[in-house]
């Protein structure tokens, strides 16, 4: 049977066109605010509150002010409504590469274009202003001009009147599972997509299976000479998506340590077995280095591990000649085990990481697929795939990597500091401006606290050091 192309192709904007914050934690590193007093997960008592008072905001119900004002409330008060706000005009973190030279192959083939998303008046603004992609979209659709959320069947119904489309001449594409299933429930042409891969290539590959001709969606990944994406662009298991979600609480990811060797009872270095929960590496090496007196660099681990976890792990502190001070006490990182050892941990010094992972949400139907997938994954193994863990927020480590190599050492300032690569966190925009017009020692205090090698890179700069020597 020959494939129908759409007559319109739609998209989600966050997660899909543009890259967004995925939790409260990100958001305030986003934006170089503090996290302190909450947790998120199953210790989170305002997340109903939050999402409630999101909905209202998304549906256009609440004024700006009176939002910040409603979400300061609801976490009594320990974040203010300018950090609420700081917080929010941070969340947008940039375009995906590749979807605005994308959209407009799509344009270019005679597909009109829209998006359909669940955002705000700011945001939308804000998407206006910097967004390639968002300005490539020709027919708009959003939560705050609708009073309608999505996955609420109104919506589409709103976006089908109003484009006259019929339903099966659309095609949808969104990165949460449980709006691509209300589309699907009324004959929707859907694409669930993973949102932390490439979603231009992800659409571009499910539109030619469509029909649409190859060579309009012929369209430039930002990359410096077209370098391929390092990251997977497709699975092993090619059956229909089963949807479910992961991390959804910090015990739904378990991550237990495999030792290398075992400590020996005798030595200056002083192995301790830590349990940490919902807890970035390098802050469980403060709570640490505090307790202990000690420099963190006489600290050793094997191996960092993930941060919205459960996560089993030993690591050594250098104490020669001295008894440990009194227990460790954390509310989120308890010590299983104490014994010394001759020699300091150091990365690598493990036999590898078991993970125990807990997906939610999944369809009881899809559970014979499941287990197919499981079956085949017992037989073939599962591919070594990594994504901004690897790769950095930006995935670009590989390209920075190559001008290494190249010994492009402007090259490495510029991509590092400047707006050329346009994926950054939208806090960073200021210090970049001024990179870019060279207004290095300007630039350095605008950097984020996050920011250490673009605020090293720029304070080099200021100094008048050379390229290579920066």
């Amino acid at each position: 049977m020959t494939a129908v192309p759409p007559k319109i192709v739609c998209v989600d904007l966050g997660g899909v066109v543009v890259r967004i914050c995925r939790s409260w934690t990100e958001g305030c590193a986003a934006a170089n605010v503090p996290s302190r007093g909450f947790i998120e997960g199953s210790e989170d008592a305002t997340r109903a509150q939050r999402h409630a008072a999101v909905d209202r905001y998304q549906r256009g119900l609440t004024a700006y002010p009176d939002f910040l004002n409603e979400i300061s409330t609801i976490f009594g008060g320990i974040y203010s409504p300018q950090e609420i706000g700081r917080i929010h005009e941070g969340w947008i973190l940039g375009d995906y590469p590749g979807v605005a030279e994308l959209l407009s192959g799509i344009q270019r083939s005679g597909i009109r274009v829209a998006c359909l998303s669940n955002t705000n008046d700011s945001h939308w603004k804000q998407m206006q202003e910097t967004s390639a992609a968002f300005r490539v979209i020709e027919t708009r659709h959003a939560s705050h001009l609708l009073g309608l959320n999505k996955p609420d069947p109104a919506i589409y119904a709103a976006f089908e009147n109003s484009t006259g489309c019929a339903q099966s001449e659309i095609f949808f594409a969104d990165d949460l599972i449980e709006n691509i299933r209300a589309a699907q429930a009324l004959g929707w042409d859907t694409l669930h997509i993973d949102h932390e891969g490439d979603p231009a290539r992800q659409i571009a590959e499910a539109l030619a299976k469509r029909g649409v001709i190859a060579t309009a969606l012929v369209f430039k990944t930002q990359t410096l000479d077209a370098i391929p994406s390092p990251l997977m662009t497709r699975t092993i298991c090619r059956a229909e998506q089963p949807g479910g979600v992961i991390k959804v609480r910090s015990a739904d990811f378990l991550v237990d340590e495999l030792p290398l060797y075992e400590p020996s009872g005798e030595g200056e270095h002083l192995y301790l077995g830590i349990q940490k929960e919902n807890m970035p590496h390098d802050e469980m090496l403060r709570i640490v280095a505090d307790h202990f007196k000690v420099d963190p660099d006489s600290i050793g681990t094997a191996g960092r591990k993930d941060r919205h976890a459960v996560t089993r792990q030993a690591i050594s502190v250098n104490l020669p000649g001295k008894e440990p001070p009194t227990e460790l006490t954390h509310d989120r990182l308890l010590v299983l085990w104490t014994l010394r050892h001759g020699n300091k941990l150091r990365t690598g010094h493990l036999a590898g990481n078991r993970f125990a992972i807990r997906v939610r949400e999944v369809d009881p139907l899809q559970i014979p697929v499941v287990y197919r997938r499981l079956q085949v994954l017992t037989k073939s193994g599962v591919p070594n795939g990594f994504g901004e863990q690897r790769f950095g927020q930006r995935l670009d480590n590989h390209l920075l990597g190559r001008m290494v190599l190249q010994e492009n050492w402007n090259g490495i300032i510029e991509h590092l500091t400047g707006t050329s690569h346009p994926l950054f966190p939208e806090h960073q925009r200021a210090a970049r401006m001024a990179c870019d017009a060279g207004e290095w020692s300007a630039s350095v205090p605008l950097w984020g606290a996050g920011d250490h090698a673009e605020r090293r890179m720029a304070l080099a700069k200021s100094r008048g050091w050379t390229a290579s020597r920066s």
